[in-house]
């Protein structure tokens, strides 16, 4: 009569273990397909980004070619007007090379994110990783509602 209980709970223990394997795989599979539906929406969103980014290169490589136009256009004036209001055109020729500066930073920065996706890539992983993270941290935390108040 002991053998058989002692049998029985032993079989309900391994079944209520198995169970509660079975479950926790569930639950991890659930949790990595998450994870990974996520990172491929952003590395859809980020393809679609880099693929944009070509009309902005196009748009700075004409900046540039407006930049050094106008810088030429300020030499045809200077020389043409010779002393006549230089500090203005000294002004005017300052702002040619600050902004000339600032379009061969935007470039440089275009054309290291088309060159090599993969930093970009691998930072928008870690913040989809950090986000899903937070999301999980928040699940963690769950905890029943309170009950609601009975009527009298």
């Amino acid at each position: 009569m002991f053998a058989s209980r002692l049998g029985t709970a032993l079989k309900n223990i391994l079944l209520a273990m198995l169970n509660a394997t079975l479950i926790l795989l569930a639950l991890c599979l659930l949790l990595a397909w998450l994870l990974v539906s996520e990172v491929n929406a952003v590395t859809d969103d980020l393809a679609q980004n880099l693929i944009s980014m070509q009309p902005v290169c196009n748009d700075v490589q004409t900046l540039t070619a407006e930049v050094a136009s106008l810088r030429s256009d300020l030499a045809d004036a200077r020389d043409q007007l010779g002393d006549a209001r230089p500090e203005a055109l000294d002004a005017l020729g300052q702002r040619a090379e600050q902004m000339e500066v600032r379009l061969a930073t935007i470039s440089r920065r275009v054309d290291e994110i088309s060159e090599d996706p993969s930093a970009l890539i691998e930072n928008v992983v870690n913040i989809a990783a950090a986000q899903f993270g937070e999301t999980m941290r928040g699940l963690a935390n769950c905890t029943p509602p309170a009950p609601l108040p009975q009527e009298l």
